[in-house]
């Protein structure tokens, strides 16, 4: 099974109001589409609160994923 690495060239970022941590889809701009890296749903955040992911976070959204 391939791993968020593999999957993805982006490294993962996490939006700061909630928590969630995904990849970037959409250009940075006013907005950005995220998705996560735990369950593939997306959602947009505004770019300001929008910063890249530490490992200890990454790995947590890892975790949490459904088997």
């Amino acid at each position: 099974m391939a791993n968020w690495r593999t999957r993805t060239p982006q490294r993962p970022v996490i939006d700061t109001r909630t928590g969630r941590v995904g990849i970037r889809l959409s250009p940075c701009q006013q907005m950005v589409q995220l998705r996560s890296i735990a369950d593939g749903v997306e959602w947009r955040a505004p770019a300001s609160a929008v910063r890249l992911a530490t490992p200890a976070e990454i790995k947590s959204a890892l975790a949490s994923r459904p088997e």
